[in-house]
């Protein structure tokens, strides 16, 4: 096992050659947007007087407590295309992985909606890494 025990990856589209200002924006929109759509799904625990209750008391997976409480590790990758995305996230709801595939509005560097990034995880590393090998560090 590597240093990690629990991870995300922040895999980016390299075929669409953004600045890095805009490529910097989509990962942390992937990155927060994994953990905050997972616990929408499963369910918010909601705090005093109906208001939204503590992150860490939404209704999430040990493995997103425990990454949230511990190193924060991410890892940003980058793949070629598209399909390369689609299929990272296939995976990742087939093994009930947190993930959130960004579409960027288009209105500023792309002049139609385009999906740039997608993060998956937190969860076990080995796993992670499974699904991303065969991608290189951005």
């Amino acid at each position: 096992m590597g240093v990690y025990k629990y991870k995300q990856s922040i895999i980016v589209r390299g075929d669409l050659d953004m600045p890095k200002g805009k490529m910097a924006a989509q990962v942390a929109h992937a990155s927060m947007g994994a953990i905050l759509t997972y616990a929408k799904d499963m369910g918010e625990v909601t705090g005093t007087e109906g208001k939204p209750g503590h992150l860490y008391q939404m209704n999430v997976p040990a493995q997103v407590h425990e990454w949230l409480s511990g190193d924060f590790a991410k890892i940003v990758l980058k793949c070629q295309t598209l399909d390369n995305l689609l299929a990272l996230e296939e995976q990742a709801k087939a093994h009930g992985i947190p993930c959130k595939l960004i579409k960027d509005n288009g209105t500023t560097v792309f002049n139609e909606p385009t999906i740039t990034c997608i993060a998956i995880g937190p969860w076990d590393a080995e796993v992670i890494d499974s699904m991303t090998k065969e991608f290189k560090l951005l």
